[in-house]
């Protein structure tokens, strides 16, 4: 159980680090509010889950074929004040 402990505290604290510097250098998100901390706080203490289920999510997804659609839309153009199909 040490061992394990050992483990997760500097990961865990490399993480915080992580989440952090984006979070920090993120302009789009407001620094002001609590609920953005506690996620930062809360997704770097929980990476161990956090992180492979993203992994798989993005694995997935790449191995995923593209989709084509079958049915092509009609093109319109427009000359004027004519519609032409």
């Amino acid at each position: 159980m040490r061992n394990l402990i050992a483990l997760y505290l500097p990961i865990a604290f490399l993480m915080l680090c992580i989440f952090l510097g984006g979070f920090l250098t993120d302009n789009s998100a407001s620094k002001a509010d609590v609920v953005s901390w506690i996620a930062v706080f809360v997704g770097s203490a929980l990476f161990p889950l956090v992180i492979p289920i993203a992994l798989v999510e993005r694995l997935l997804r790449a191995s995923l074929p593209k989709p084509t659609r079958l049915v092509e839309a009609p093109r319109y153009a427009t000359y004027g004040d004519r519609t032409i199909c």
